[in-house]
């Protein structure tokens, strides 16, 4: 039986302001443990999450345990202490050194990977880390996924092409690469098998075990994004864009020889373009056929396509990502 931990932040509706001073006297608001008891802690919220993880594992390094740690930054607002503003003097624009400071949390993940040496559980626990999206480039000045195009909230490589690093000492190989592409999704199988378990036969999980895809047992076919209108795929080093799922066509891209998605090549390769809208297609039925998820999926298309006809006041970034890093011991 596992402990499970969740230290995170949900995402307050505010301004996407930036500063840089008087953050360590800001009151922050911890709700913990099962009958949800409001605990107010001042500090920086990327060392408070940091701080409760790794009291977490002083708590539970006896026993196997799941944590999941979801660090806010670098997300908006751009906020950070002097003392990480303080670490780039050379920054020239403003926006940058606060973001910048921001992405610090390193020192939160560098006392968690601590405490597990600390406790001597190291080498009998995986740790990953990834994010959720590249950059935030439509803040101006903010910053840059080149050489790859967009960022978050697109489907260019800029967005879903990110850091994914994990640590399992004994499984997987330090300083090995794996150049077939992984996902998120990957991360909950990856998981289960970790603790010797597996997903009920009803679950139809679009993952699969990153030990499996190390050492070539294991592969996507193809990769799904979608965010109602909005639909990509990739199979191999193609990939499809399309701005509407519903509409013919799209864009075409070679990422082998195009990774920056310049060369739109859909009108060039017509059966590629009608293979991979066929992917889509069989991707969204099992999602459906599945339930769950798939209808939440569904759901979510028609109240955005309300929104889009003026039905309903359904605001695109309602709901935000978070980063993603878990431990299994």
């Amino acid at each position: 039986q596992y402990q499970t931990g969740v230290v995170l932040t949900a995402r307050l509706k505010g301004p996407a302001c930036s500063s840089h001073q008087g953050l360590d006297q800001h009151p922050v608001v911890i709700v913990s443990g099962p009958d949800k008891q409001v605990v107010p802690i001042s500090g920086y919220l990327t060392d408070v999450l940091a701080d409760e993880a790794v009291d977490y594992i002083n708590r539970h390094a006896h026993e196997p345990f799941f944590l999941y740690l979801a660090f806010n930054a670098p997300h908006s607002p751009f906020q950070v202490t002097e003392a990480y503003y303080d670490r780039f003097p050379d920054a020239e624009i403003e926006l940058q050194r606060i973001y910048f400071g921001m992405m610090q949390p390193g020192d939160g993940i560098g006392r968690v990977l601590d405490a597990l040496n600390e406790h001597e559980i190291a080498s009998n626990t995986l740790v990953v880390f990834l994010s959720d999206n590249g950059c935030a480039g439509y803040f101006q000045g903010l910053c840059s996924c080149e050489p790859l195009s967009g960022g978050k909230l697109t489907y260019y490589e800029g967005s879903v092409r990110v850091p994914f690093v994990a640590r399992w000492p004994g499984v997987i190989s330090a300083g090995s690469t794996v150049s077939t592409p992984v996902s998120a999704l990957d991360n909950l199988p990856t998981a289960l098998a970790a603790a010797g378990t597996a997903a009920p036969e009803s679950a139809a999980l679009d993952g699969y075990n990153l030990t499996d895809i190390i050492d070539g047992s294991a592969a996507h076919d193809a990769l799904v994004w979608r965010n109602c209108p909005t639909v990509a795929v990739r199979r191999g080093n193609l990939k499809l864009f399309k701005p509407n799922q519903d509409r013919p066509c799209g864009y075409l891209y070679d990422l082998a020889s195009d990774p920056r998605e310049q060369r739109d090549l859909a009108s060039e390769r017509p059966e590629a373009v009608r293979a991979l809208e066929t992917d889509i297609a069989d991707w969204a039925g099992q999602a459906k056929a599945s339930g769950g998820l798939g209808g939440l999926i569904d759901g979510i298309r028609r109240l955005w396509a309300m929104k889009i006809t003026g039905q309903a006041g359904l605001a695109r970034n309602d709901v935000d990502g978070l980063a993603l890093g878990f431990i299994i011991n």
